[in-house]
């Protein structure tokens, strides 16, 4: 960023005297370009991403049972061993379902049918030596 600061100063210094209008005319664009155009056009981006991948607005349909895990939407199928689960995360409103360091499922409580479906996956989690935490 320094670098390019001192890029955009170079021609307002090289024919001129020193001026603070320059100085705030380069401070200014830094400001509207790091502060809100930059910022903007991830916030677009990201958005765009967001409606173009069908995954995230589908409804998605969890199969869990003793042998494996299925995930089912409109426009695709995922199946997985509970050998990857890392972890069982438990908060107040969801669980958080570990496959990796960073990556996991996420399964609202509101999306269970029962009380009994709870209790179900944390009974094969702790059947399977899985990692349980609440948070």
């Amino acid at each position: 960023m320094l670098i390019l600061f001192a890029f955009m100063e170079s021609p307002l210094v090289i024919d001129s005297v020193f001026d603070w209008w320059n100085q705030l005319f380069i401070i200014g664009y830094f400001i509207f370009f790091f502060g809100l155009l930059l910022p903007g056009a991830v916030y677009l981006a990201c958005k765009r991403g967001m409606t173009k991948t069908a995954m995230l607005n589908e409804s998605v349909l969890y199969t869990i049972n003793e042998d494996k895990i299925e995930l089912k939407g409109e426009s695709f199928h995922n199946s997985s061993n509970w050998k990857y689960v890392t972890g069982l995360v438990e908060r107040e409103k969801y669980f958080a379902l570990y496959t990796g360091g960073r990556l996991f499922s996420y399964l609202p409580k509101d999306g269970f049918f029962s009380k009994e479906d709870m209790a179900r996956l944390k009974a094969i989690s702790k059947e399977k030596g899985i990692k349980f935490s609440y948070k």
